[in-house]
């Protein structure tokens, strides 16, 4: 999410009240694409995939392997994320995990075609995750699903749409009001924050009530974007038994770095154990809210 979000001017103040809408986190940036079939940092092959969309965009994603992975991470990353940029930050948090990573560019982000709206990013999540799990490699491997910051929020709608063998939300929102809301208790100068169009009701918070895979919670003990207490919101109200969620609060870390905390790595090794242990819940399973793990590391 937005970082700067008053700084940008995503907030528009009139007589001390922040108006925000979806520009507040769809901020494209320009990238290109890496090269083909080569090496790069931690030993990864780097191979690019176009995947397109029902509305034909070509939308650039790259997949990185290592040899006897077994697994695949679909990775979505934060408002102003583009693989170019910003991939060797993501393996390295995978880097002491068996698995594989692949990251695609947003539409109308970095080397991928189209126009940006909140709307079609959320939408082609969904067919980047169908694209990753119908390749070949990955057949019978489990497929998870991390999103960071905006990209959480298209996690979150993968995870609406396609029952998963694994959930990351890393630095997520219950609502987008709770958010604005946030930034406004902070600001003295701000009396009151309006979320505007697509963006009202955006967030995790509804999808905890229908969750059916394992699910990892990330945050900063120091984000000031996305705090902690909207992280605890969304583990508290997962309808999930205990034992299918964990909520990491990473110490020290703020809104872009839980996830190169190496508590992190534990914990996905932790989030596939419980996909090895047959987590899938029928839909005649009454889940449990409340309890679970929660590690302070």
């Amino acid at each position: 999410l937005a970082s700067r979000l008053i700084a940008l001017g995503a907030l528009a103040l009139s007589g001390c009240v922040a108006y925000v809408d979806t520009s507040a986190l769809v901020q494209p940036q320009p990238g290109i694409r890496l090269p083909d079939n080569t090496t790069v940092v931690g030993g990864w092959l780097a191979k690019n995939h176009t995947i397109v969309t029902e509305d034909g965009v070509a939308l650039y994603a790259a997949l990185f392997q290592r040899p006897n992975a077994r697994g695949l991470v679909v990775y979505f990353g934060g408002n102003q994320f583009t693989v170019g940029r910003h991939h060797a930050a993501v393996l390295q948090s995978y880097a002491s995990t068996d698995l594989d990573v692949l990251i695609a560019d947003h539409r109308g982000y970095g080397a991928s075609g189209g126009s940006a709206s909140l709307g079609s990013l959320l939408d082609d999540a969904v067919i980047v995750h169908d694209y990753a799990r119908d390749l070949r490699e990955y057949s019978g491997l489990p497929v998870l699903v991390h999103g960071q910051s905006l990209g959480s929020f298209m996690a979150g709608e993968v995870a609406r749409q396609r029952s998963l063998d694994g959930l990351v939300l890393e630095s997520s929102a219950t609502t987008a009001e709770d958010w604005v809301k946030g930034f406004v208790d902070a600001n003295p100068f701000v009396r009151r924050g309006v979320v505007e169009g697509g963006l009202q009701g955006q967030g995790n918070l509804a999808l905890m009530s229908v969750l059916d895979e394992p699910l990892l919670i990330v945050v900063g003990e120091l984000d000031r974007t996305t705090r902690p207490a909207m992280s605890q919101r969304l583990f508290e109200v997962a309808r999930l038994p205990p034992t299918m969620k964990e909520l990491l609060v990473v110490p020290g870390a703020g809104h872009n770095d839980a996830s190169a905390h190496p508590s992190f790595a534990a914990a996905i090794v932790r989030l596939l154990a419980r996909g090895d242990r047959g987590v899938k819940l029928s839909s005649r399973i009454s889940p449990v809210a409340g309890g679970g793990r929660r590690c302070r590391l």
